[in-house]
């Protein structure tokens, strides 16, 4: 069967590492930190219903819909149904509503319209001069506890997981890359594959051009989240218009997270934080919710997006798969949410080239992901720390079961696995 390197440990590569390994490949899953070091794990926690794309980019929306609801069955012990909520908050905003309201029922979004009254009740905290509200199946999704999951679930049909292990350059015949060299435990290795995937989102750029190949372009853009300590609503709250700065604010466990803004940059590793902007977005985040003007934020985070470039006046959100050379393709746009339909195509382009059948893994139950693990490895695994997860499911902690247990068994899984 054909070798395959997954270069790049966020949730793409990870989930294109699963479906590889589903199919019967021989995977490999490079990257050079550990799972979600880039921009998957430093997102907002949304998993979308699709309403924030409906209007201008309908395919990103119907994509949405459909993995929210598959993986609302399938992983839903990562995933806490929060509800979202659309507010506008004057009239060219309850103006937008209507086609929100039409594009949410040509996409197959569920939307609801509620009355001002029921929705000050239900969010007491958010503007009490709101013109409108829908309510929409918006969602939060725990990153780290899923995406482990998702990388044990692939370590399990056979994918070998390199973290700390840094692609450093290709050699290259003709359009074919014969072989990688990338540097492990301080030395360096060469190993051929048949096939080289790219799924390092913003940084693709970067790796091409250490392959030779110069003329890739990726639409680097910046985000900003702002964390913080204190829970302002129960349901995801977003701005009724076109998707902007300072529109979204989200519970996440006992936080809240405030955000975003988009500015398209030129150096995919300068994430600096304008002040600016930031008072800016928050300032807008403010009008929804007027008391989180009165708070401290507790941390800053940003990240960066690797849109794709429609034209120059906008980005889709949708994704794509280039082929780079012969052997090496890079897999580009897209969003959590829909990552593990990013995975199932790469898994078809290859099937296409092989002439082998790509399986289907809507059908993987991520939810039995540590408990398969467990069952197959609990002679090799560390009793007394088994024993100490163990006595979360009868303790008042057992809130943070998953993610104790997420940690130590990808821990596990890397171990067993070199």
């Amino acid at each position: 069967m054909e070798k395959i390197g997954v270069i790049g440990a966020g949730i793409t590569g990870l989930f294109s590492a699963l479906n590889l390994a589903l199919d019967g490949y021989d995977v490999t899953l490079f990257d050079r930190e550990y799972i979600l070091s880039g921009t998957s794990g430093k997102f907002h926690g949304m998993l979308h219903s699709g309403s924030r794309y409906s209007v201008n980019d309908m395919e990103s929306a119907k994509e949405c819909i459909r993995e929210n609801t598959l993986l609302s069955n399938t992983a839903s012990l990562f995933i806490k149904n929060t509800g979202g909520y659309y507010l506008a908050l004057d009239d060219a905003e309850a103006e937008y509503g209507d086609k929100l309201l039409q594009k949410n029922k040509e996409n197959g979004i569920p939307t609801e319209e509620l009355g001002i009254d029921e929705m000050l009740d239900l969010e007491p905290n958010i503007n009490k001069n709101i013109l409108r509200a829908f309510r929409v199946p918006d969602k939060v999704i725990y990153a780290h506890p899923f995406a482990a999951a998702v990388a044990v679930e692939a370590q399990l049909m056979g994918a070998k997981l390199r973290f700390k292990s840094e692609v450093l350059k290709a050699e290259v015949k003709g359009k074919t890359v014969e072989s990688i060299k990338y540097r492990s435990h301080n030395r360096i290795v060469d190993e051929k594959f048949d096939y080289i995937i790219n799924t390092t989102g913003p940084w693709s750029g970067q790796l091409l051009k250490s392959f030779g190949i110069g003329d890739f372009e990726v639409m680097p853009t910046l985000g900003y989240m702002a964390s913080y300590d204190y829970l302002f609503s129960h349901g995801i709250l977003n701005r009724m218009r076109e998707p902007s700065d300072g529109d979204i604010l989200l519970p996440y466990g006992s936080m809240s997270v405030a955000g975003t803004v988009a500015i398209i940059s030129d150096n995919v590793d300068n994430n600096d934080i304008d002040p600016e902007d930031l008072d800016t977005m928050l300032s807008e985040v403010s009008e929804m919710v007027p008391s989180l003007s009165r708070h401290r934020y507790k941390k800053l985070y940003s990240s960066m997006r690797p849109l794709i470039r429609e034209d120059y006046s906008r980005a889709t959100r949708d994704f794509r798969i280039y082929e780079n050379m012969n052997n090496l393709f890079s897999i580009i746009g897209g969003k959590f949410t829909t990552s593990r339909l990013m995975g199932q195509a790469v898994s078809q382009k290859l099937s296409e080239i092989t002439g082998t059948h790509s399986q289907d893994t809507s059908k993987i139950i991520l939810n039995d992901a540590f408990d398969k693990f467990i069952e197959k490895h609990k002679q090799d695994l560390n009793t007394t720390f088994m024993n100490y997860i163990s006595s979360y499911g009868t303790s008042m902690d057992y809130g943070y079961l998953t993610q104790l247990e997420s940690a130590f068994i990808l821990n596990e899984a890397i171990r067993l696995g070199d």
